[in-house]
């Protein structure tokens, strides 16, 4: 093999190796956390990001960025104004936007397929240092009663780092002869990890994604069998929705649902307050603001950080704008996402749909994209959505959907997207 070829397949590879150390670097195991701070994790895959990009083959003309997203980031930006605590939300910003910036670059150079596979790779890591653990310091590996902690000491934390990689790894293509079989593997091996960690809220997303996964297969192997999984479907949600109390109490979670309905109802009135602005954005809220200090009053002493509901935590920290502008940027990964699935053959497209299916699961009972790792997917994916979409091939996206920055004139003309 020429020294050249060499290169370029170690380029073409190292995408997926840094959005995989990255997903674990920006929901940080035991062993990693505290070491750096989100800022500075979020400037060194920036930085390697850049380099990356300057020394990757691939060359673009246009760059593509949700302006969903933009308006986001400038929003949170201007809540520095009215922050109970500036300096957390400028840094906070600052981090996101590295993020996000860094998100969109890796995009344009790398293969949503490849992206798709340092994803699942994040997961498969995990899982390894879980074995690892449990051969050198088998008594901190589990809880008393069997579930599994992984390398992050909490059954939660392992989880959703875990439920992160499966919509990754089921839309993603291993083209080699084993390929097929070591992505069941893989899939197999999240899922037990998931149900190992016995989180009754990973367990549920796990289970929905699953659901939705086999429909999307039988829609693409027959529309009959399609509209069948859709009538299920249907059935099964309206028995749901009339048996939602005993479907907590099977999963353990009670009338409170493991006491968030109490925080819920506690913030619902500071949103009143101020539900144009919010109280200003962070990624935890600062014990001082009302959002914590309310809650922790009406809850006789129990302090939280975020509102356990990503819509809600919205509302709370930039008001009703940016909820809707959250909102928005899901439509527009979810409606790009189908349409993609159902429209091109591009590899690993699946993911997109699937991937933001879990983050809005999660954010129904936690948060996700306010997560620093669960906004670098989240960033992937929008980014992805905007770039693939057939109508960008051909021209500028309408201002609505994307900003298209333009990029000096490549030397040489690079391949059709679809060929991905």
């Amino acid at each position: 093999m020429r020294p050249r070829d060499t290169q370029n397949r170690v380029l073409r590879s190292a995408p997926a190796v840094i959005v995989a150390v990255a997903c674990i670097a920006f929901a940080p195991p035991l062993g990693v956390d505290g070491r750096l701070s989100h800022f500075e994790y979020a400037l060194i895959t920036l930085a390697l990001v850049l380099v990356l990009a300057l020394l990757h083959p691939r060359r673009v003309t246009q760059v593509p960025v949700p302006v969903f997203a933009v308006a986001l980031l400038a929003l949170m930006a201007a809540s520095t104004l009215w922050s109970y605590s500036r300096m957390d939300t400028v840094r906070d910003v600052l981090t996101f936007a590295a993020i996000a910036l860094a998100a969109v670059i890796l995009v344009q150079i790398s293969s949503v397929n490849t992206l798709a596979i340092g994803v699942a790779l994040s997961g498969v890591i995990l899982l390894g240092w879980a074995l690892i653990l449990m051969v050198i310091a088998p008594d901190v590996v589990f809880t008393a009663g069997g579930a599994l902690l992984g390398p992050y000491g909490n059954r939660n934390g392992m989880a959703y780092a875990l439920l992160q990689s499966v919509p990754a790894a089921l839309g993603a293509r291993l083209v080699f002869r084993l390929g097929p079989a070591i992505k069941a593997v893989v899939v197999l091996a999240l899922c037990a990890g998931i149900v190992a960690t016995t989180s009754k809220t990973s367990l549920l997303v796990l289970g929905l994604l699953l659901a939705v996964a086999f429909g999307v297969a039988a829609v693409r192997r027959s529309r009959l069998l399609g509209i069948l999984f859709g009538a299920v479907a249907l059935a099964a949600v309206a028995i749901g929705a009339a048996n939602f109390g005993r479907i907590l109490a099977a999963f353990g979670k009670g009338d409170t649902i493991n006491g968030r309905t109490p925080i819920w109802d506690a913030l619902w009135p500071l949103i009143g307050q101020r539900p144009l602005t919010g109280y200003g954005w962070s990624m935890a809220w600062p014990v001082q603001a009302p959002p914590s200090g309310d809650v922790r009053w009406k809850l006789h002493g129990v302090t939280v950080y975020h509102a356990h509901n990503e819509l809600l935590n919205w509302l709370i920290t930039t008001g009703i704008p940016g909820a809707l502008l959250i909102v928005a940027l899901y439509a527009l990964v979810v409606w790009a996402g189908i349409r993609l699935f159902v429209d091109t053959t591009i590899v690993g497209i699946a993911w997109i749909s699937l991937g933001a299916l879990v983050l809005i699961l999660r954010g129904l009972s936690d948060i996700s994209e306010t997560l620093p790792q669960g906004w670098f997917v989240l960033m992937i994916l929008a980014a992805a959505s905007v770039r693939y979409l057939p109508e960008a091939l051909e021209r500028p996206l309408p201002r609505w959907q994307a900003f298209n920055i333009r990029v000096r004139e490549p030397a040489a003309a690079h391949g059709n997207h679809k060929q991905e």
